[in-house]
């Protein structure tokens, strides 16, 4: 089996629509900004039988990993198998040539971090680190996350032949938890150096020496790779190769570096660094998702603050929102951060907007919004609009509760189906059996409102007493990235929420991955996880959600991840 899903947290979901006939408000029971439930009241160990009745599509498209025709990509997502990271991430590479003698300062091929009291220099297209009391080095990059990513790093050393006498002469790659201040002793995780004054490679793991290795003179080669497993493996090449695995714990950030010391090298001088390189493999790992450390926007500056959706459009990343039964709207800066929110959707007289879903046609954009009046019941609207406002006399009824023959209709999800050129959407439906599950549907010919295709995605993990999902599942958010569907999603185990999701190579098999997003039991999202609003970002996938302390709602980012 390819998928080894991290264990999370599950929360108290905050802000979705009611379904099951309940009194509800906004937000979720509990929490001092009101709120409202989709589920029918389910406690922590009750039953949810799944009992499908006749009314709805019966076929199920889901499948897992241990079917033996199992996509291998859809199986890659949400796993921490190192096999499944593939394709290009970053890369840096360190190349002097070119650069004339003197301070590296003056020909750095890109932004880098220099750190020790003696700067680096440049000598004959080589780089040379100090004498100062510490090691001194330069980092390849800002860092990495590497339970998200596999990760290369190498340098090729030259080594006088000789050895030097008492001196220090070190160079070599490392992983540092951060780069040091000043004087400060390098922080090294793990570290594989050129030791000239013992005529030996060392691996240094958490500042200490563990191993020595045969080192070729001349030129050598020494790499570090670390996998998303926390397996950690050396290479040394030479007449004779060395290669070598560690296990270490793996933090949330590694800084790669080239780094050395040297003092009295003698008269042939110290190991001179002539390239470096350090290249990224992205994974589907459930460890790559990293929520903020702060939520974007609370239920203090938005109350009532309801599901985010994200859409690019005009050059910008517009992120829009439900609050206080109206929908908003705010440009998302790359880092998540929002500019002031504006309308984008007022409504009418006792009616109630929630669960927003944009998408970019070639006319502009189009908002599908659940709207819940007194009068009318609740119904999926499409509101067109040229700009990021929308012309709420452009408004069409694209679904009720009656189309589909359900008891309740929920938040959909509007999509592309790449292979059909054709579009698709996912909604979250109370089947007249109490269920609540995630039903595909298609435009109806001549493209008045949506039907039922084969197969129903998802229901409740009901036969799983321990499944985050057992009881509930909503929210659904469907985005195309790296060949894949991915239906991000919320779901509920007695009273507790958490985000997962499905993916699919091709809308007829849906994989699920399990759990990606959970609260971390203090802060903003201290108790709850909810509405997922994926978007793609340098090819990566990050999420929107709402989260919960307890107290307020909040808006916040996590991300980019491939989860």
């Amino acid at each position: 089996m390819l998928r080894s899903a991290a264990t999370l947290l599950v929360a108290l979901l905050v802000g979705l629509a009611p379904l099951a006939g309940c009194s509800c408000a906004d937000t979720a029971p509990g929490l001092a900004d009101g709120g409202r439930r989709l589920d029918a009241g389910l406690e922590d160990g009750s039953d949810a039988a799944l009992n499908l009745d006749a009314s709805g599509p019966l076929l199920t498209g889901r499948v897992t990993c241990d079917d033996d025709d199992a996509d291998p990509d859809a199986c890659c997502v949400g796993s921490a198998e190192p096999t499944c990271c593939q394709g290009s991430g970053v890369r840096r590479l360190l190349d002097l040539t070119g650069c004339p003698d003197g301070a590296f300062a003056d020909c750095a091929p890109f932004d880098q971090a220099v750190f020790g009291v003696v700067d680096p220099t440049v000598r004959d297209a080589a780089l040379y680190l100090g004498d100062g009391v510490n090691l001194a080095g330069v980092a390849l990059g800002p860092g990495y996350d590497p339970r998200g990513f596999n990760a290369d790093l190498s340098a090729r050393v030259v080594v006088p032949e000789a050895l030097c006498d008492g001196c220090i002469d070190v160079a070599g790659v490392a992983l540092l938890d951060r780069v040091p201040d000043g004087a400060e002793r390098a922080p090294m995780r793990v570290a594989l150096l050129a030791n000239r004054a013992i005529g030996q490679a060392q691996l240094v793991i958490a500042g200490e020496e563990d191993y020595t290795f045969n080192l070729p003179t001349g030129t050598a080669e020494l790499w570090l790779r670390t996998f998303i497993d926390g397996g950690v493996e050396i290479e040394i090449t030479g007449e004779r190769p060395t290669t070598y695995r560690i296990e270490i714990p793996l933090p949330e950030r590694l800084v790669p570096v080239v780094l050395g010391r040297a003092v009295d090298p003698g008269p042939a001088g110290p190991i001179a660094v002539r390239e470096a390189a350090f290249q990224t493999r992205p994974c589907d790992a459930p460890a790559a998702l990293r929520p903020a450390e702060a939520p974007v926007l609370t239920s203090v500056e938005a109350p009532r603050l309801g599901r985010p959706s994200v859409v690019v459009h005009g050059g910008e990343r517009l992120l829009f929102f439900a609050s206080s039964g109206a929908i908003q709207v705010a440009t998302s800066a790359p880092d998540g951060a929002l500019g002031p929110a504006s309308p984008a959707l007022e409504p009418q007289a006792n009616e109630q907007l929630s669960d927003p879903w944009v998408v970019a046609d070639p006319a502009g954009l189009a908002l599908y919004v659940r709207s819940d009046d007194p009068d009318l019941g609740a119904r999926v609207l499409r509101v067109a609009a040229g700009d990021r406002v929308f012309d709420r006399d452009a408004a069409t009824v694209e679904l009720t509760a009656q189309d589909l023959g359900v008891d309740a209709i929920g938040a959909v999800t509007v999509f592309e189906d790449v292979a059909r050129s054709a579009p698709r959407m996912v909604a979250h439906v109370l089947e007249r059996s109490g269920q609540a599950a995630f039903w595909l549907l298609e435009p109806e010919p001549g493209g008045n409102g949506w039907r039922p295709v084969a197969p129903r995605i998802a229901t409740a993990n009901a036969g799983d007493l321990f499944a985050f999902d057992r009881d509930v599942i909503e929210g659904p958010a469907m985005i195309y990235a790296g060949g894949l569907y991915r239906l991000y999603y919320a779901g509920r185990r007695g009273t507790r929420w958490t985000i997962g999701a499905y993916v699919s190579p091709d809308l007829e098999r849906f994989y699920p991955v399990g759990p990606v997003l959970a609260p971390r039991d203090e802060g903003y999202d201290a108790i709850a996880i909810s509405a997922p609003a994926p978007f793609v970002t340098g090819g990566r996938v990050g999420l929107y959600y709402l989260a919960s302390d307890g107290v307020r709602t909040s808006l916040s980012v996590a991300g980019p991840s491939g989860t």
